[in-house]
């Protein structure tokens, strides 16, 4: 599940670069073959983690010469999961080549196509003619690469932790790395809640004006306060 997802964040980062490489315009035009790239990020994204399962499943059974037959595989797996111990995947041979090499190079992956793409939001910028098209268009693609940014980040301190922890093998780091496994859903959903100004939306009090009108999403919500906030 961690490489799931970091192939996903890898292919939101690479989609935004598309986009933001052929559309200079703040408005996006409809994707029409939407599907077939959905359909290719979901190859990629759950079939490179399913991969990797199976080299590190390899790398493990090698390193205790289990020969790969029915019943013996069966019971070494239940008493795996029966252990008192950590994750097997968390140690050896089969944690570097299985887990940390790859989530290494999708973790480069990911900043590197991040970077590319606040590189395209500033030449996309560098083509507007209004200024007020211009800031707006910075604004509002720098926050979707922001976010990009602050997960990266956020993933590669739980990756960092969980190394740590694997290569010393001390129960105070296993514990660290275990809290912060547990924060990091929640750290990335206020991420993610703040970015998109969801609590903004819900905190305004009903009496303002910003709340007043009816919209068909959030995005409608969210477009309506920027509007206000030009107006004033």
């Amino acid at each position: 599940m961690k490489l799931a997802s970091l192939c996903w964040l890898c292919c939101c980062c690479h989609h935004a670069l598309v986009m933001f490489r052929s559309n200079t315009n703040l408005n996006p035009y409809p994707e029409p073959s939407m599907g077939k790239v959905l359909a290719n990020y979901s190859i990629i994204s759950w079939g490179f983690p399913l991969l990797m399962l199976g080299v590190a499943a390899a790398f493990k059974y090698k390193e205790k010469d289990i020969k790969i037959s029915g019943a013996q595989v069966l019971a070494q797996i239940v008493h795996e999961l029966n252990g008192d111990d950590h994750c097997w995947l968390m140690e050896g041979s089969a944690y570097i080549w299985g887990f940390l090499v790859p989530a290494i190079v999708l973790l480069f992956c990911g900043f590197y196509l991040a970077c590319q793409g606040g590189g395209a939001i500033k030449i996309a910028a560098a083509l507007q003619v209004d200024s007020r098209a211009k800031n707006k268009l910075i604004k509002k693609r720098g926050l979707q690469i922001g976010l990009f940014f602050k997960i990266l980040i956020v993933l590669s301190t739980v990756v960092g932790l969980g190394t740590i922890a694997s290569v010393w093998n001390v129960v105070e780091l296993w514990s660290i790395y275990s809290i912060a496994q547990g924060v990091q859903g929640l750290v990335i959903a206020l991420l993610v809640s703040c970015n998109c100004k969801v609590l903004k939306l819900y905190s305004a009090p009903r009496s303002s004006k910003t709340r007043r009108g009816s919209y068909r999403n959030l995005k409608d919500g969210d477009d309506a306060h920027r509007d206000l906030g030009d107006a004033d």
